[in-house]
């Protein structure tokens, strides 16, 4: 019924068009046939007819074809679209970073176990942008290292615990000591995913059972999707919740 109720608001023209070369098919036909005696008349015009009979029930049927991938395509567009949704990555560390960083003007959220990569590829151009510009700030917040959800993580995903992510957090804390556009805290529970937000633009991607974070997939959300909102508030609410370092 959707289909029909498409083509009856969408697709009028097509649909008449088709309608009524269907119908002079039907016409020739008649014409060429003498129904009382059941002969034909006039073999053109029933062969005319029948061509323009095959004709419309062809481009009907097309008609309904292209209708439904038509529908199908927009609703895949307006949940990605409403959604937020500008491109998916099979992995974590992504070279786009580089210029979202370099051309950041407000702030930078960022979310997971150990934010190692993130330190070490962005520590000297965060310190020089917030030193630039004294109304940028940078939220950092981690799984406590001390929590049982960061040991099981690195255990469970690096094969061994070896206390890695509380050395991570050891060096943010030196890295960063005394500037207060950049604040990290430490929250104790599992994430199920990593939030990385740049200015409007925003990073998410699960955690899975054993799968090393760099190699796993990752979202690119932009501010007016839906999804945005919703990991903007994830992290805002975690972040209340959560414990500043000393």
């Amino acid at each position: 019924m959707k289909i029909l109720r498409y083509m009856l608001e969408k697709q009028r023209f097509y649909l008449g068009t088709t309608a009524l070369v269907f119908l002079f098919g039907v016409i020739f036909v008649f014409w060429g046939i003498d129904v009382r005696e059941d002969i034909i008349k006039n073999t053109i015009l029933v062969s005319v007819g029948t061509s323009l009979i095959a004709g419309g029930i062809v481009a009907i049927l097309d008609l309904f074809s292209n209708v439904g991938r038509e529908q199908v395509y927009r609703n895949i567009d307006n949940i990605i679209l409403n959604a937020g949704v500008e491109s998916t990555y099979n992995k974590r560390d992504l070279d786009e970073y580089d210029l979202l960083i370099e051309s950041a003007q407000k702030s930078i959220d960022v979310m997971g176990y150990s934010l190692r990569g993130f330190y070490q590829s962005y520590k000297d151009i965060l310190l020089k942008k917030i030193e630039q510009n004294r109304e940028f700030k940078i939220r950092i917040l981690l799984v406590d290292p001390d929590s049982m959800s960061s040991k099981w993580r690195e255990n469970n995903e690096d094969g061994k615990y070896k206390g890695v992510y509380k050395e991570s957090l050891e060096v943010l804390k030196l890295g960063f000591a005394g500037r207060v556009n950049i604040e990290i805290r430490v929250i104790d529970i599992p994430l199920g995913h990593m939030i990385y937000r740049i200015d409007d633009v925003m990073y998410v991607g699960p955690y899975f059972y054993k799968k090393n974070s760099k190699s796993t997939n990752t979202i690119r959300l932009n501010k007016e999707g839906w999804l945005f909102k919703e990991y903007q508030y994830e992290f805002d609410s975690m972040w209340t919740d959560s414990k500043s370092i000393k």
